[in-house]
């Protein structure tokens, strides 16, 4: 298989959703990133809140980004996705 760099790599099926929790200058912030089933991390965003505008933000620069829907998103539970999923996908 032939090697493919990272900006031409093809849309996994699978995509992982998760968020945790960082300090920066002693203020509590949420990293929130996606990674496909392969590792690598599609995309990154740091946020002051951890809801479903964070959330949807997230999914909508991911799809920007990637140009197509995955078939399977998987996450840690967090209710906020699942308010974020239904508002962007149709």
């Amino acid at each position: 298989m032939p090697a493919v760099s990272r900006g031409n790599r093809r849309a996994s099926d699978v995509r992982h959703l998760d968020e945790v929790v960082v300090s920066i200058c002693g203020k509590k912030q949420w990293l929130w990133r996606a990674v496909d089933q392969d590792g690598y991390v599609l995309d990154e965003i740091l946020q002051t809140r951890r809801n479903t505008k964070a959330a949807k933000r997230l999914l909508v620069r991911l799809m920007k980004k990637q140009g197509c829907l995955p078939k399977r998103i998987v996450t840690d539970k967090l209710r906020s996705y699942g308010a974020a999923r239904r508002q962007v996908t149709p």
